[in-house]
């Protein structure tokens, strides 16, 4: 995971449900990361992807329509 220093870093507060917080320690464990470093990496990559799937789809020529 990239890391940033302070200057560029929005800290926000998120609620989780303690299912999502139960698979966030989860996948921290595994991944031996500190929870916070592995959500702000999950949220980075979910945003990125859902930009770059949209990006494609305005991209794409209209498909017809079937009257």
């Amino acid at each position: 995971m990239p890391r940033t220093d302070d200057h560029t870093v929005l800290w926000v507060r998120v609620p989780l449900d303690e299912e999502t917080a139960a698979r966030l320690q989860n996948l921290s464990d595994l991944c031996r990361a500190d929870p916070v470093s592995v959500a702000a990496s999950l949220l980075h990559d979910v945003l990125k992807d859902d930009e770059e799937s949209h990006h494609l789809l305005e991209a794409a020529p209209a498909s017809p329509s079937i009257n």
